[in-house]
């Protein structure tokens, strides 16, 4: 579980600092100039970032359920 809530918060703080970058600098480009705009749109919602959150945590704490259920019956 240690292992799935740091790997979390580094990669909610990994993607939004490169949305981030996307959106204010716009690295990666468009193919075309047919475009109104240049570059990949991002946009980041709180709301996104809650989901993925929470669905991380609830695998993981699935994943250490059943590790720690087979570890439990080695012991009995």
């Amino acid at each position: 579980m240690l292992i799935s809530l740091s790997g979390m918060f580094f990669g909610v703080i990994l993607g939004t600092s490169l949305s981030l970058l996307q959106q204010h600098f716009g690295f990666v480009k468009l193919p075309s100039s047919s475009f109104i705009i240049d570059s990949y749109p991002v946009a980041i919602q709180l709301t996104d970032i809650l989901i993925i959150m929470l669905s991380v945590s609830i695998i993981g704490y699935i994943a250490s359920l059943i590790s720690t259920a087979g570890i439990k019956r080695m012991f009995e």
